[in-house]
């Protein structure tokens, strides 16, 4: 309190460090709650093409639903081809707009409508909670998700242009494909799709299959694994599990980069207490005059930089909840802060202020009475 502008810009960086750590990490929490439950609800497997990077890129034979159907354990299977929409009602969607705003990709999957009944519980986008899904044979019906109903006032009825050819929306979809990044989706007919994305007329992208048990979903991985070992073969499950162990690793590097900014306001508190404590030599001379002892002036000076450090960590928190929120406001993004981070950047920050004040209230302490009183 002697000196409030040096206490206040000690403050700083501990509030940078630990508002970044919210924030930051918020992000990521949000993403992966988000991630879970989308995940979550899905109760599938997909079968791909080996060395496809997504399953826009996987080309398979047609001939692969008829081997599929005669494995042991299918209820049900279904094709799919997925693809990005390079226009939409006369605007241009470039590659790169992919990596700076989610809001402008429209993933486009083509389904076959007469086995999507088999799949309504299992596969989210399968059904239409407003409208209807598309029937079998109509090439110029879509059903969209409520996102891309939303940014662009569109309805059940609505005439839309998608690469260059006129569809009719029949339904829309409640369905969020992109886990809070606010991915586009549209649903046509598999022949429509295949056409629109170049695909041969013996050729479908991905199948979706349907287990008769979930409860032995990895003996059935197995055997899809073994009777198809040139396919990539993954669950709902798997994928949660995948982006799960990233996510967490994503955390941890969060949590280091906040940090560093920590460590970086725990200087600054040493070098405050260093200089508190070189101003105040007499104080702690008369203190030990009249009966302190060692272990008494150490508590008093790792107190007062905890104390600092408090305050910061109390500020950041809020800085951080004021960060976390205008990023799920402007981006769409979905963070949680929760309670546990919360005591966990308190208890950072204290530790910070604590091993930043051992080494000036160690020399605080070992000051003799006569020397330290007399000290000019």
């Amino acid at each position: 309190m002697r000196n409030k502008g040096r206490s206040f810009l000690t403050t700083i960086g501990i509030i940078i460090g630990v508002a970044s750590i919210i924030s930051l990490v918020s992000i990521s929490e949000g993403i992966t709650n988000s991630a879970a439950t989308t995940l979550g609800s899905l109760q599938y497997i997909t079968l791909m093409e080996k060395g496809a990077v997504d399953d826009t890129l996987s080309h398979l034979s047609i001939d692969v639903i008829n081997r599929i159907n005669r494995v042991r354990g299918v209820k049900a299977s279904t094709p799919q081809i997925n693809f990005f929409a390079s226009s939409f009602n006369g605007k241009e969607i470039s590659a790169s707009s992919f990596s700076t705003d989610f809001s402008s990709i429209i993933m486009v999957m083509g389904i076959k409508p007469e086995d999507a009944k088999n799949f309504e519980n299992s596969i989210n986008w399968y059904k239409a909670d407003e409208g209807r899904m598309i029937f079998s044979g109509e090439e110029n019906t879509i059903v969209i998700n409520k996102e891309l109903a939303k940014e662009n006032n569109l309805f059940i009825g609505s005439v839309v242009e998608l690469e260059d050819e006129k569809f009719r929306v029949v339904g829309i979809t409640d369905f969020e494909l992109s886990m809070g990044f606010n991915y586009q989706l549209v649903i046509m007919n598999i022949d429509k799709a295949r056409e629109l994305a170049g695909y041969a007329d013996d050729e479908i992208g991905i199948i979706n299959v349907l287990p008769d048990d979930f409860t032995s979903v990895d003996t059935f991985i197995t055997r899809l694994k073994n009777v198809f070992p040139d396919l990539q073969v993954f669950s709902s499950q798997q994928a949660t599990e995948l982006l799960g162990s990233f996510l967490g690793s994503l955390t941890i590097a969060l949590w280091v980069i906040g940090g560093i900014a920590g460590v970086v306001g725990g200087i600054g508190v040493m070098n405050t207490m260093l200089m508190s404590v070189m101003e105040r030599i007499q104080e702690f001379g008369v203190l030990k005059a009249i009966g302190w002892k060692n272990i008494h002036i150490i508590l008093m000076v790792t107190g007062e930089a905890i104390i600092i450090s408090l305050i910061g960590g109390i500020a950041g928190v809020i800085l951080g909840f004021l960060g976390s929120y205008l990023v799920q406001l402007l981006s769409g993004i979905p963070t949680i802060i929760s309670p546990i981070l919360i005591v966990e950047v308190l208890l950072f920050s204290s530790f910070i202020g604590l091993a930043s004040a051992v080494y000036p209230a160690i020399i605080a302490s070992r000051m003799s009475p006569v020397e330290a009183v007399t000290y000019e």
